[in-house]
């Protein structure tokens, strides 16, 4: 297949047909449904209109598939489109960062997939889609970009070689798992809505006349039925939140090689996420407040690439997983981070700060709500007391730690942000302060990683000599650079001497 010009499989001219119909589906209805037999002349205009741009839609759809191709050449992927401009990139295989692949139901009933290549570029070039390729076309390709090398089975029991390739699998999920997960996720509150709706509209359903007065009489004569309702709404909307979520993450699997760590998640519409793990950015931990009541969390890798679709949460690890256990697989598929428990607070003059640095959010809201609504003058109350209560549960969520390689930092009020970076990793940083901070002693520490966008991770009130080592340490940064370079050179010639 190398050097071979492609095309991806006809049936994405019936793809984009589709999605040219959906995406223009209601202006349809009101031309040709709505206005049906019109005999308005400027209807007419419009109806031929859309009819002659749907002629142009549908050879242009034609079209972009026949002159699309792509070829494998020298080591880079060769993508040649375009009918009357046309135009030619060329990427190397060292820029793709990441490889996402979706396989929706159409494409699993015809043995398709949709494969996408993700950059560290910025604009149009971040990303390369294949939307309609064949499987066997999508395996050769992928196993081409990243060529496999032999690695070894994991330590532990848990740990075991896929059948058929030499990956390592971390984490397979159970159907206990996805129970757990699933009222976790409070999916099944969807239906909530349903619930109210049905009790505040129960007048009509009945077709009976209540008087505000005798609702409660009313109620406790329909007790039995009332609870009746309840319960089986209550198990439609458990059934559907285990439904969406076998769906969703069903057979989600975390499996690892030497180099490269796969995500693949999906029971029937499967999506999977592959990338090398020198190009992982950060690590990050986040916990929403359920999942911190229930000592649960979800692991996303930051890559310099775009990660698509972030419906599809293709980098994220399974998000119901105990905290334990995420940290003890980042630490197998990520070798090189090493996630730290035990981390420094914030002193005490950080929380007298943060009480007496003024709210200018608050300050205008409260002018507002007094000035246009003086009879609820005690929600200006209430405001200023939500944003300090914030202001202090951030205050005992933060934490961080640097050494010589990482940096680590947990921050958030009812939710929290755990980020894990090598110095390496980091593009750029920055230490600032205000007045108030000077005369505390305190500063703000700000650093950057490569993402699509940018992740950007700050923490305020941090000691002022803390701040001040942070900066010095990444400034070391430079020197790390110069003296991998150094070893990769000495390296490459110690190796041409052996050769000769």
């Amino acid at each position: 297949m190398e050097g071979i010009r492609k095309r991806q499989h006809p049936i994405k001219i019936v793809f984009d047909i589709v999605g040219f119909v959906k995406s223009n589906f209601f202006l349809f209805i009101i031309l040709f449904v709505s206005h049906f037999g019109s005999e308005k002349m400027y209807m007419k205009i419009f109806q031929v209109l859309f009819l002659l741009y749907a002629i142009v839609q549908l050879f242009s759809i034609i079209l972009d598939w026949f002159t699309h191709t792509y070829s494998v050449e020298e080591e880079a992927l060769h993508i040649r489109s375009g009918v009357f401009t046309k135009s030619h990139r060329v990427i190397p295989f060292y820029k793709i960062q990441n490889i996402h692949r979706h396989t929706s139901v159409f494409h699993k009933g015809l043995h398709l997939t949709s494969l996408t290549l993700e950059t560290g570029e910025t604009g149009d070039s971040s990303s390369i889609p294949l939307t309609v390729i064949r499987k066997k076309e999508a395996d050769w390709l992928e196993s081409y970009i990243h060529q496999p090398e032999n690695v070894s089975a994991g330590d532990g029991e848990e740990a075991k070689t896929v059948a058929g390739s030499e990956r390592t699998v971390h984490f397979q999920v159970t159907r206990r798992d996805l129970v757990k997960a699933s009222f976790s996720s409070l999916s099944f509150l969807a239906l909530i809505p349903l619930l109210i709706s049905f009790f505040s509209n129960i007048e009509s359903i009945f077709q009976m006349e209540v008087e505000t007065s005798k609702v409660l009489t009313y109620l406790l004569d329909h007790i039995w039925m009332i609870i009746g309702v309840s319960i089986a709404l209550l198990i439609i909307g458990v059934l559907f939140g285990l439904g969406v979520t076998f769906w969703k993450y069903g057979r989600f699997q975390i499996s690892s090689d030497k180099d490269k760590i796969y995500i693949k998640k999906g029971l029937v519409s499967e999506t999977s996420f592959s990338i090398q793990k020198e190009k992982v950015q950060a690590v990050k931990v986040i916990q929403l407040p359920m999942q911190r009541l229930l000592k649960i969390a979800e692991v996303k890798l930051v890559s310099a690439g775009d990660i698509g679709d972030e419906d599809l949460e293709v980098n994220s690890l399974f998000p119901y997983m105990p905290v334990d256990q995420a940290y003890e697989i980042i630490e197998k598929i990520l070798p090189a981070y090493r996630l730290k428990k035990q981390m420094k607070k914030l002193p005490k003059k950080a929380l007298y700060a943060r009480l007496l640095r003024p709210s200018y959010f608050g300050i205008i809201a409260a002018i507002g709500l007094v000035y246009w609504k003086p009879e609820i003058w005690y929600m200006a109350i209430l405001l200023f007391i939500w944003i300090y209560l914030l202001r202090v549960l951030d205050y005992f969520n933060s934490r961080y730690i640097q050494n010589e390689e990482f940096i680590q930092v947990k921050k958030g009020t009812l939710q929290s942000t755990l980020i894990l970076t090598k110095r390496a990793k980091v593009m750029e940083v920055n230490v600032k302060r205000s007045r108030l901070q000077r005369n505390f002693g305190l500063a703000t520490i700000e650093f950057i990683n490569r993402s699509q966008p940018i992740e950007q991770t700050d923490l305020i009130d941090v000691p002022a000599s803390d701040a001040s080592e942070f900066y010095h340490w990444y400034n070391k940064r430079l020197r790390d650079i110069h003296v991998k370079g150094y070893i990769e050179n000495n390296e490459d010639e110690n190796g041409k001497k052996a050769l000769k």
